[in-house]
């Protein structure tokens, strides 16, 4: 199946959206989470606050985006400005944001705040209904840790970031050799 491209070009679904899979998952579990946290009235601020960091940390995950297909003679394009960008912008936010406030401060808070609420649901339901939910609700944030992993390592090895560095030490001459006297 082909979608229209422009200017009278034709691109091919399975190329085209290839690229596109990766971050639709993310938002997608990023939305079930949001609708189950904002769902039971004690997530609220769990929830937030996982929007928060995760939005936070996307903030410089489309700047380095920007960055690396910016044309080519804007200054965003430089390979300082997008080493600059990778390193002391889009990694600390994404390590810091997903791999700290995510599974220390809002899974953790959740584990343990939720015990009173899911003594309730409990008696609300059916017996046995606590356990389903905590499984179902710690099953999603393994998911989701596991996706932020996945994305760490394709952000350490971006190779777009990794061919823009590469050119400019191509353009940085070499030091000169010196000759030893004998």
């Amino acid at each position: 199946m082909f979608v229209y491209g422009g200017d009278g070009k034709f691109v091919s679904m399975r190329s085209g959206l290839k690229g596109y899979v990766r971050p639709l998952v993310e938002h997608l579990l990023g939305v079930i989470g949001m609708v189950w946290t904002f769902f039971f009235a004690s997530w609220r601020r769990l929830g937030t606050l996982g929007m928060f960091a995760f939005d936070f940390s996307s903030i410089f995950l489309y700047l380095l985006q920007v960055s690396i297909n910016a044309p080519a003679d804007s200054w965003l394009s430089t390979p300082r400005i997008v080493r600059g960008i990778h390193r002391y912008l889009a990694v600390p936010s994404f390590v810091y944001c997903r791999f700290f406030v995510f599974p220390f401060i809002v899974w953790r808070s959740a584990f343990y705040e939720s015990e009173d609420w899911l003594h309730q649901i409990e008696k609300a339901f059916f017996p046995g209904a606590a356990n389903v939910l905590s499984v179902i609700f710690n099953t999603f944030h393994g998911l989701v840790l596991v996706s932020n992993i996945i994305f760490f390592n394709r952000l350490l090895r971006h190779p777009q970031v990794a061919a823009l560095l590469d050119t400019e030490k191509d353009k940085v001459p070499s030091p000169p050799t010196r000759r030893s006297s004998m």
